[in-house]
C-alpha cells in the first residue's frame, strides 16, 4: 500500500486522541408549576440564543430534561381546581401519556379532588413488585398528608384537599412587580392595566409568555407522579421512580440533575388542636380550609364567619365573603404579624381583626365560639391561652374557615435530599454574631440604642435555609429546589430557574461547602442589620422594640419614619434578587447586592406604595363603605420596563364580577 502522508498520519493522530464528547446532563423535573415552567423556558430561550449565534458546540452541551407533572396540566396552584384542564387559557398541544380524553382526564382528577372532610382517601395497589420502596410510594400516593414527615408544629396535620387558587381569585400584590423581561404587559394585554388583576388574567400572561419561544411542554409527562427519589453516591445519579397517574404502572429512570418544583402550597395545613375542640365541643357550623371554596357563597351570604390566621388567604377571602354578602366576619390571629392585621380599614367595617386571640371553646348552644387571648410561651414552645387574660364569646357563627397556610409536599424525596425542610425544629439551630457586633444606624437607633443581641439567635429562617445555598443542597449541589421566599414570588422563581439552569451548563462555579456555609453565615448577618428582620430572630431586639411608646412612629404604619423602616426590608429583597440576577446571567437586572439600580429602587418603592395601600385605609372615610387596597390609587405604579402607568379598576372592586 502506498504510504501515509504527514497529512493523513496527523489527522489519524488528531482523530486518535480526540476522545468522545461527554452525553448531555441529563435532567429530572419535579412538577410544571411556575417552577417548572420557568426552567423549561429558561432552557428554551438558550437553545434558541445558541441556535441564533450558530453555536453547535453549546447546543450539544445543552442537558436533556424531562418535566413530570401529576395533574392533566401545566399552571399548578395558579390553576382553579374546578378547571383544571380548561381554565380559559390556551395552550399548545399537550404531551399526551395516556389514551383517555381531556374530559376523562379532567373527570378523574375531580373525582380525586372530592375527599372526606378529614382528608383520608383509600390508596390503591401500585402495581409494583419491590418491596424495598413500597412504604415511600404509599406515603406519596396516600395525598391524605397523613405521613407528612414531621415539622416540629404537634398541632398540625395537613390535607389532601386541592389546594388549587380558587375561580374568583385575585392577586394580593401589585402586578408591576412580576412582569417579565422578555414578555411585558404591554405586549400582552395591549393596554395599561390596573395594578391588581384577576388570577386568570395572570395566569394567561404567564402561559403566553412560557410558550412564545417554543411549546416547552413537550418535554413535560402529565398525569406522571414522582414516587420516589434516591441519589447513588456511586453511581453518582438519582434513580427516580416514575408513576403513571393513568395506568398505575411504575417505572424507573436515572438522571444527573434534579430539580424539585412542586411549590410550598401543595397542602393545606390543618391546626388539629383547634378542629379537634371544635369537634369534641359540638361546634354546629361548617369547619373548612380557605383552599375548600365548594359551595362557598352558601356558607357566608347572610352569615357570621370566624377566619383562623390572618395572612394573604384572610384578607383576600375576607373581601371575598364580604362581596358574597356576609354579615360579619371575624379574623382571629394568635400573632397578629400577618397582612390581615396591617388593614386600616374594610368595607363598611363588617371586618373585626382579633389580634393575639384564637378560638379555644364552644358555646352551650354549639353556635357560637370563645375566643381567648394568647402568648408565646417560651416553655412549651407553641402559643398558648395566657393567663387570666381577655375572653370573647362571639355568638350565632354559622362557619370556622382555617387560613392556616400551606405546606410543600416532598414526600418523594429520601430523608437526605429533603433534610433542610424536614428537619426537627425542636433541635434548634442556636447561633450567635461575633463578639464586638453592633448593629448598623438606622431610623430606630435613636430611640433604643445600640440593643445587645441575645447571647443565642434562634429567628425562623427567611431567606437563609439551613442546609441550602441559592437553591442548591449543600450535601448534593446536584439537588437543586424552585421555590420562592421575597413579596416577588413569580420574578423570583424566574430569576432562581435561570440560576438553576447555569448551575447545571456550569456558568457558574459552585463553591465548595464550607465556603456556601460561611457565606450564608454572613447573609444571616446581614439579616441582622435589617430592622424587620432582626425583630424576629433576636428576643432583646425584640422585647426593645415592644417597650417604644403606644404613640411611636413604629406602630403607625403610615408615618413617613415607618415607611422608611419597611423601605429597609423591602430594599433588601430586592439586593437578593439583584445578586442572583448577576449570577445567573439574568438579562434584567436591578443593579448588585451592594447597590441597586433606578430600576431596582423603583421596585422597592413600589413595594411600599403597595403597603401603603392597606395602611391608609380609613374607618371613617367618605368611601369606606366599599374601598379596598385594590382600589387605590394607581399613579405610583408603573411597569418597570416600559414605564406605562397602572390605571384604575373600572369600578369599585365590591362590585366588580371580575
Amino acid at each position: 500500500p502506498e504510504p501515509e502522508s504527514k497529512t493523513q498520519q496527523g489527522m489519524r493522530a488528531t482523530t486518535t486522541r480526540t476522545a468522545p464528547p461527554p452525553p448531555p446532563v441529563r435532567v429530572c423535573v419535579i412538577g410544571c408549576g411556575p417552577g417548572g415552567m420557568f426552567f423549561l423556558h429558561a432552557l428554551a430561550s438558550r437553545r434558541k440564543r445558541l441556535e441564533e449565534e450558530s453555536d453547535e458546540e453549546g447546543l450539544a452541551s445543552l442537558p436533556v430534561v424531562e418535566c413530570y407533572e401529576k395533574s392533566a396540566s401545566p399552571g399548578g396552584v395558579w390553576r382553579s381546581p374546578s378547571s383544571l384542564t380548561d381554565d380559559g387559557v390556551s395552550l399548545p398541544k399537550l404531551r399526551s401519556v395516556s389514551p383517555k380524553s381531556a374530559a376523562d382526564v379532567a373527570a378523574d382528577i375531580s373525582d380525586c379532588d372530592e375527599v372526606d372532610h378529614d382528608g383520608q382517601r383509600e390508596v390503591g395497589n401500585n402495581g409494583d413488585d419491590h418491596d424495598v420502596n413500597k412504604a415511600r410510594e404509599a406515603e406519596v400516593l396516600d395525598t391524605s398528608g397523613a405521613a407528612a414527615a414531621y415539622d416540629g408544629d404537634t398541632t398540625a396535620t395537613t390535607s389532601g384537599a386541592s389546594t388549587q387558587m380558587y375561580e374568583a381569585l385575585w392577586i394580593n400584590g401589585n402586578k408591576e412587580v412580576q412582569e417579565f423581561f422578555d414578555y411585558t404587559f404591554d405586549a400582552h394585554f395591549q393596554k395599561a392595566m390596573p395594578v391588581y388583576l384577576p388570577r386568570k388574567d395572570v395566569l394567561d400572561y404567564v402561559m403566553k409568555r412560557v410558550t412564545r419561544v417554543a411549546n416547552i411542554f413537550d418535554s413535560v409527562n402529565f398525569n406522571t407522579a414522582i414516587v420516589g427519589v434516591e441519589y447513588c453516591s456511586t453511581r453518582k445519579v438519582f434513580d427516580v421512580r416514575i408513576r403513571d397517574e393513568i395506568t398505575g404502572s411504575v417505572t424507573t429512570k436515572q438522571f444527573d440533575k434534579c430539580i424539585w418544583s412542586g411549590g410550598l402550597n401543595a397542602r393545606a395545613r390543618i391546626p388539629t388542636d383547634i378542629t379537634d375542640m371544635l369537634e369534641s365541643q359540638k361546634f354546629q357550623g361548617r369547619v373548612i380550609h380557605s383552599t375548600e371554596m365548594k359551595d362557598f357563597e352558601a356558607t357566608v351570604r347572610g352569615k357570621r364567619v370566624m377566619f383562623v390566621g390572618d395572612s394573604y388567604s384572610a384578607e383576600d377571602l375576607a373581601l371575598q365573603s364580604l362581596k358574597l354578602g356576609a354579615e360579619r366576619i371575624y379574623i382571629t390571629s394568635r400573632g397578629a404579624y400577618g397582612t390581615a392585621s396591617y388593614v386600616g380599614a374594610w368595607p363598611d367595617n363588617r371586618v373585626e381583626v382579633m389580634m393575639y386571640m384564637l378560638p379555644q371553646g364552644v358555646t352551650a348552644d354549639g353556635k357560637g365560639l370563645i375566643v381567648s387571648r394568647m402568648e408565646w410561651s417560651y416553655r412549651t414552645e407553641r402559643y398558648e391561652p395566657m393567663a387570666g387574660g381577655e375572653t370573647f364569646e362571639i355568638n350565632d357563627v354559622s362557619a370556622v374557615v382555617l387560613c392556616t397556610g400551606y405546606r410543600p409536599n416532598m414526600d418523594c424525596l429520601s430523608d437526605e435530599l429533603k433534610e433542610p425542610w424536614t428537619e426537627d425544629p425542636r433541635t434548634k439551630h442556636v447561633w450567635c454574631v461575633p463578639e464586638g457586633w453592633m448593629m448598623e444606624k438606622n431610623s430606630l437607633s435613636a430611640d433604643v440604642g445600640d440593643v445587645a443581641p441575645s447571647n443565642e439567635l434562634t429567628g425562623g429562617e427567611y431567606f437563609v435555609k439551613r442546609g441550602l445555598y441559592r437553591h442548591v443542597l449543600i450535601k448534593n449541589p446536584s439537588m437543586m429546589f424552585l421555590f420562592e421566599s421575597t413579596s416577588y414570588p413569580l420574578l423570583e422563581i424566574d430569576v432562581a430557574a435561570w440560576l438553576c439552569l447555569a448551575y447545571i451548563c456550569e456558568d457558574v462555579e459552585l463553591p465548595s461547602a464550607d465556603e456556601m456555609e460561611r457565606q450564608n453565615a454572613q447573609q444571616s448577618l446581614d439579616e441582622m442589620n435589617v430592622p424587620y428582620l432582626r425583630y424576629y430572630k433576636d428576643n432583646e431586639y425584640y422585647a426593645a422594640l415592644n417597650c417604644l411608646p403606644k404613640d411611636h412612629w413604629w406602630r403607625r404604619y403610615t408615618s413617613k419614619e415607618y415607611q422608611s423602616y419597611s423601605k429597609l426590608y423591602s430594599r433588601y429583597q430586592v439586593r437578593l434578587l439583584a445578586r442572583n440576577m448577576v449570577s445567573s446571567g439574568y438579562p434584567a437586572g436591578f443593579g448588585n447586592y451592594e447597590e441597586l439600580s433606578e430600576r431596582g429602587e423603583l421596585m422597592v418603592q413600589m413595594t411600599a406604595d403597595d403597603s401603603q395601600g392597606r395602611y391608609s385605609l380609613k374607618k371613617d372615610g367618605a368611601d369606606s363603605s366599599w374601598r379596598t387596597f385594590r382600589d387605590c390609587d394607581p399613579s405610583p405604579f408603573k411597569s418597570i420596563f416600559t414605564g406605562t402607568k397602572a390605571v384604575p379598576l373600572i369600578g369599585r372592586w365590591i362590585d366588580l364580577n371580575e
